[in-house]
């Protein structure tokens, strides 16, 4: 296990620079063969497979499917930094954003947005380990 993190860590940081005495910087290289970083690569996916926890969304709009696809590109339109996504539940497609830890994130991007969107509220929502990050 520690090895797996160890190795994980590596694949992320290939350079590592070192200060001397002098105050000169000297750059270490570390390659690792592509076998390491594969297996630690799926070690991780499949670690955090299924993990989900608690959080919260912004809903913008629940029913037919022609009106969640206009309200997306409105949202979209304004807010082409906040990803936004349609999904069906319910007999209902859904328009919803953001993956917050907690109940106060996602206020402050309601009341981000509610000038735009004055009919968009929190909502409570299972969150994956993958997709947060």
């Amino acid at each position: 296990m520690q090895l797996l993190v160890l190795l994980s860590l590596l694949a992320t940081q290939p350079n590592i620079q070192t200060a001397d005495t002098t105050g000169f910087y000297s750059e270490v290289k570390v390659y690792i063969p592509y076998d390491i970083q594969t297996v630690s690569s799926n070690y991780l996916k499949l670690f955090n497979r299924n993990k989900v926890y608690n959080g919260y969304a912004i809903q913008l709009y629940a029913g037919n499917k022609e009106k969640a696809v206009k309200e997306r590109s409105a949202f979209v339109t304004r807010f082409p930094d906040i990803p936004v996504a349609i999904t069906y539940e319910n007999l209902n497609y859904v328009v919803q954003f953001g993956h917050f830890n907690t109940r106060l994130q996602a206020n402050n991007m309601l009341e981000r947005i509610h000038s735009k969107f004055p009919r968009a509220y929190i909502v409570k929502t299972s969150i994956s380990y993958l997709t947060s990050k």
